[in-house]
């Protein structure tokens, strides 16, 4: 089976790379870092609904789903652009669903300062933890394992060790639980 993105997708994909090329391009990102300054950068990221794409308009996205949120993690990746505020985005958004508002705040214009002055981002954290908590324990040590030694590899190295850990899990017996209960519409049961 051969798997292509839609021609909406690949769109999604291109547009962001050109957005990036044009606003993100190495000297001006060496800059930023050089002057500890990505402000200005997650300024324009937000103002131009970049921030959006991947979130539904409920939320105060630009819609799409799970796919887009990859496509632009795969561009910031390429770009080497500083990724702070979306991926702060793509953490809080999901444990925010219920206060678009707050949503809006922080897809339209970066604002991550609403969070806390919302009252709830405690809450809304902790009960994000639980919920992380009530997930496979071996995927959540996988995925620690990974993002620390992304760190200290290359880009390929980073790929390849990250699907390594993935044919692991897959290999392990609560991989077939998660998909029983994928299958069956039903939480799985992770001993």
């Amino acid at each position: 089976m051969r798997w292509e993105l839609s021609p909406e997708q690949e769109m999604f994909r291109d547009s962001f790379r050109e957005w990036l090329a044009a606003y993100a391009a190495t000297a001006t990102v060496r800059q930023w870092l050089s002057d500890d300054d990505v402000g200005p950068f997650e300024a324009r990221l937000a103002a131009e609904g970049w921030l959006g794409a991947g979130f539904s308009e409920e939320a105060g996205g630009q819609g799409g789903g799970l796919l887009e949120l990859a496509l632009a993690a795969e561009q910031l990746g390429y770009a080497a652009a500083p990724g702070g505020s979306w991926l702060a985005s793509v953490l809080a958004i999901p444990a925010l669903a219920g206060q678009p508002d707050v949503c809006a705040g922080v897809l339209e214009r970066g604002d991550f300062v609403g969070l806390t002055a919302s009252g709830r981002a405690q809450d809304e954290a902790l009960t994000l933890a639980g919920e992380l908590s009530r997930l496979s324990r071996p995927a959540q040590q996988a995925v620690i394992r990974t993002v620390d030694a992304s760190q200290q590899t290359s880009l390929a190295d980073g790929l390849a060790y990250e699907a390594d850990q993935v044919n692991r899990l897959f290999e392990a017996g609560e991989a077939k639980e998660g998909l029983t209960a994928f299958l069956e519409k039903r939480r799985p049961n992770f001993a």
